[in-house]
């Protein structure tokens, strides 16, 4: 209860060292004087409920490596004898306790305190000064805002990590670009040719060479965080030439069974290099670890084979070349007359003369084929043909009878009797 000189005029009445957020009930009464006995008599007003509302109301949204954004309101009316006078930030740090900035508007609400120590923890807190016109002493108030605990954020880094430090032309150079600290959300940019030009992308990125690039080419990612903190990280990268192969195969005409020499060389790409063989009927020439494979082999069947040779690096990286092989079936051996002058009398009795006598002989051989065939037994290739003769030099099984080898040329025996 203030008492207030019964001599003064004045109606207004300032009451300080008020507790922010706390309510208050509020009266005036008038005391009449009276005799010496009886008691003064009293007048009341009406009871005035009000809350005492905090000048300063105090958040951090969000903070950096180095600073922290701290943002208040001010819901304090005033009036009378009272207004605003500034806001004063403090920053407590241990046991020091540092002022960092005066303001003077009441309408700026927000201040970012920067300057400070990565990944350290800070108290804040604002005091709001007032104005007062007739308070005693001093002629001002404070009313301070609620402490709040903020640590700043570690500072921004970022890691670049490659699936390989060695690509070939036209496989894909995968690089992960991975940021720690500072403040999310994250942006990323590239470059993958050591150029200084960055274009935008994803955190893990991916880039194909289409020609051979020097050693120590620099890839280069950077990183921005929220709050626009940036840091730049770079690997480097070897790009070598994919591999090659070159096929050939001699001859690419033979007969069934008979020798084909391959042979296929392997240059560039990432070492170690493998090289093989698939010959087109499912034979191979075993996968060798080197720049080359050679080998010799033979088709026992008549057909085109398409022989392929892959090259194939230690990345994975694949060339193939080809070669056609064609192969056919050896000749079938048949007899042949001697040679004879056709066209002239003598040629054509000769013609007719053997054709009669084949006739003949023809009907004789049908009765006497057993007999033929233990003549000279069958043997090698013709041993299935019945009646047939076997050249005693090259072992050829040939028809008609009573002819020369054609194989050999040597003459044939001739059975008894014919």
């Amino acid at each position: 209860m203030v008492d207030i000189d019964p001599t003064r005029t004045a109606t207004s009445y300032v009451a300080t060292d008020l507790a922010p957020g706390s309510e208050y009930w509020w009266n005036v009464t008038a005391y009449a004087v009276a005799g010496l006995l009886t008691p003064p008599a009293t007048t009341p007003s009406n009871v005035l409920a009000v809350g005492q509302p905090l000048a300063a109301q105090l958040s951090s949204p969000s903070n950096t490596s180095t600073s922290v954004q701290l943002n208040w309101t001010n819901s304090a009316r005033y009036g009378g004898g009272l207004s605003f006078g500034s806001y004063a930030i403090e920053v407590v740090q241990g046991h020091s306790t540092t002022l960092y900035a005066n303001v003077t508007s009441r309408a700026t609400l927000g201040a970012d305190v920067t300057g400070l120590t990565s990944r350290a923890s800070y108290s804040f807190y604002v005091e709001t000064y007032e104005a007062c016109s007739g308070c005693s002493p001093g002629g001002y108030s404070v009313t301070q805002s609620n402490v709040i605990v903020a640590g700043t954020e570690t500072a921004l880094t970022a890691t670049l990590a490659a699936t390989r430090t060695t690509v070939d032309t036209g496989l894909p150079d995968e690089r992960i670009c991975t940021p720690a600290g500072g403040s999310p959300p994250y942006s990323f940019a590239w470059n993958f040719t050591g150029g200084s030009a960055l274009a935008p992308g994803p955190g893990t990125a991916s880039w194909s060479y289409s020609a051979p690039a020097p050693a120590g080419t620099v890839v280069t990612c950077r990183v921005t965080d929220h709050a626009a903190d940036h840091v730049t990280v770079a690997t480097t990268v070897v790009v070598n030439p994919g591999p090659r192969a070159a096929a050939e195969a001699s001859p690419l005409n033979v007969t069934s069974g008979a020798s084909v020499s391959f042979r296929c060389a392997a240059t560039p790409g990432t070492a170690p290099l493998i090289v093989g063989w698939t010959l087109g009927d499912g034979g191979t020439i075993a996968n060798r670890s080197g720049s080359y494979a050679n080998g010799t082999v033979s088709y026992p069947s008549a057909g085109t084979y398409v022989a392929r040779c892959t090259v194939t690096d230690a990345l994975g990286a694949q060339a193939v070349a080809s070669v056609v092989v064609h192969v056919t079936a050896p000749p079938a051996f048949s007899w042949v007359t001697p040679p004879v002058v056709l066209g002239s009398s003598l040629g054509i009795g000769a013609v007719l003369a053997v054709a009669a006598g084949a006739h003949r002989r023809r009907e004789d051989h049908i009765a006497r084929s057993s007999a033929l065939s233990r003549w000279l037994p069958p043997t090698g290739p013709a041993a299935t043909v019945h009646g047939a003769k076997i050249c005693p030099k090259c072992g050829a099984s040939n028809v008609p009878l009573r002819r020369s080898c054609q194989a050999c040329g040597t003459p044939l025996p001739r059975h008894p009797g014919l």
